[in-house]
């Protein structure tokens, strides 16, 4: 056990660098390949992402001389990254596997060698040494991989990070923020002021780092020469959302950009998230309560958070740790975004069999009738999924009659500003709320104040200016580290090291950075006024 528990911690610091002993072919694994290019191409993929061989069957490999394993514990994913540019994990250096690296000599460099062909990578692969016949670590896994997957593996290497990506030049780097024609113009104008001011300082300074790494030997051999001008282009789309991929397509076409930063929307991220995913176009933490939740294949879209499944998710990790008997009811205004909230409720609720009763508000509705079925006998919490006004309205009518059971409250939909609930509720509901608390937002609230005063911005939305400066900065965090080499893959990778810039957070408590994470806060808090106490959920856990 001592041994295996070695492996699991180990595998995802060192290299895979594709090394393995001698095994038999496997014939029948063999007759499902298709030998066109593409199909080979996307053979090396699955090999490669998700460790399968093509007969979808997991591939085998061997550790530390005599650990069998299989590619459904660990991928060269893990550790060679998307781009295959690899990369510093704990105490080793993760060498690339990408064709432009395989496929010429290391000279001068951290383990010398000559540069592979197909057999000296075959022998890599099945004798576990490098062409110069240098043997790999012994952690490295030595897979067992038939004839034509070895082909497609190696066939798929040479597309990784091969030319660079699109939307940058010598002298430019184009990027795009999305915003809907709908969207309220002061919301719209408070996330361009904060992208467009950082943009600008960005600028000026990249005038003097590029005097500056011409200038001595130093700086001009290790420094980064990502040194670019930002070009912002906003996408502005309008009319039904099933429209909007067509939208953006035009916009791409027009000008492609390297990535998308922020944004908002009405309405959900799903159109952006897509197209997102099918130009493999990084976009960087979008102002949106509704993201897309998909599959672990979804790696070009990095939010804050799952929004309002999170705070629903919370709800129900918090009503089932009080043990909550009776029925859920939920009260929410159709057609706004509190109808998503109480959606994404109801489908965490069928998933633990509770039952949900559902009041939708539509125009005129009855406040009184609204009350009574929120404080009848059997009713196990009351969930409030309303902004401020509907929030105003409901406390009206309920008046000092506080329902017996647990009154919750969404503090997205109040913006995080939950200093908007009325009395009596104020004193009693619990608080959902996925944001720094107000007491420990303060210093980082200062820091963005003066930096919005340096630029002539009042602060009049901490929340979306907030957010919108950490996905700047997270952005230019990344690009100095890129170097020369403008690969979104690459890019991304780099993010998933980015714990660092958690510190810099100003919205949010807790963010968590790492390969294949594409939430950061993964909690939220429950503020119980009644209590006068405060606990951190993360939900599963």
């Amino acid at each position: 056990m001592n041994k295996i528990n070695e492996l699991l911690i180990s595998i995802f610091v060192l290299f895979l660098t594709c090394a393995s002993l001698p095994f038999p072919v496997q014939a029948d694994a063999s007759k499902t390949i298709d030998n066109s290019a593409s199909d080979m191409i996307e053979l090396g993929r699955k090999i490669y992402q998700d460790g399968e061989l093509g007969d979808g069957s997991p591939v085998k490999a061997i550790v530390l001389g005599d650990i069998e394993v299989t590619g459904d514990q660990f991928t060269c994913l893990n550790c060679h990254r998307r781009s295959g540019l690899g990369g510093p994990e704990g105490t080793k250096y993760v060498l690339a596997t990408n064709g432009g690296s395989l496929l010429v000599p290391r000279v001068d460099l951290y383990m010398e060698r000559p540069a592979y062909t197909y057999e000296t990578f075959a022998e890599a692969m099945t004798l576990g040494v490098n062409p110069k016949g240098t043997p790999f670590d012994p952690i490295m896994p030595i897979y067992d991989l038939p004839e034509p997957e070895m082909r497609a593996l190696f066939g798929y290497l040479k597309t990784l990070s091969n030319k660079y990506s699109p939307g940058v030049n010598d002298v430019e780097l184009h990027i795009a923020t999305v915003v809907s024609k709908d969207i309220d113009p002061q919301l719209k104008n408070e996330m361009l002021q904060v992208l467009n001011a950082f943009i600008d300082n960005k600028n000026a300074q990249t005038r003097h780092e590029k005097k500056r790494y011409t200038s001595g030997p130093f700086y001009h051999e290790y420094r980064n020469k990502a040194y670019r001008q930002w070009v912002l282009h906003i996408w502005e789309v309008s009319g039904p959302a099933e429209s909007w991929a067509g939208q953006l397509e035009t916009y791409y076409q027009q000008q492609p950009v390297f990535a998308m930063i922020s944004g908002v929307v009405s309405g959900d991220w799903n159109p952006i998230h897509n197209f997102s995913r099918e130009k493999k176009l990084p976009c960087l933490l979008p102002n949106t309560d509704l993201p897309t939740i998909g599959s672990p294949a979804d790696f070009y879209t990095l939010y804050f958070s799952k929004g309002l499944t999170l705070e629903a998710q919370t709800l129900h990790s918090d009503l089932a740790g009080n043990n909550t008997n009776g029925d859920i009811v939920q009260i929410y205004r159709q057609g706004t975004i509190g109808e998503k909230g109480a959606q994404a409720s109801e489908k965490v609720a069928r998933a633990g069999k509770t039952e949900i009763i559902n009041l939708p508000l539509v125009e005129n509705a009855d406040w009184q009738e609204i009350k009574q079925k929120t404080i009848q006998p059997g009713v196990g919490a009351v969930v409030l999924w309303l902004g401020a006004d509907d929030l105003e309205k409901y406390a009206e009518v309920l008046g000092e009659h506080l329902s017996s059971a647990p009154v919750y409250v969404s503090s997205s939909l109040l913006n995080g500003e939950y200093d908007l609930i009325p009395p009596p509720l104020n004193r009693a509901a619990k608080i959902i709320h996925p944001f720094k608390l107000k007491e420990d937002q303060q210093a980082r609230l200062r820091q963005l104040e003066v930096w919005l005063k340096q630029n002539n911005i009042s602060m009049s939305n901490p929340r979306i200016q907030g957010q919108t400066y950490f996905a700047c900065l997270l952005l230019n965090g990344g690009l100095k580290h890129i170097k020369r080499y403008y690969y979104r893959e690459f890019f991304l990778d780099l993010l998933d090291h980015g714990e660092r810039m958690s510190l810099y957070s100003i919205n949010y408590p807790r963010l968590s950075f790492g390969p294949e994470q594409r939430f950061l806060a993964k909690g939220a808090y429950i503020i119980d006024p009644a209590t006068v106490k405060n606990h951190w959920v993360i939900p599963g856990h």
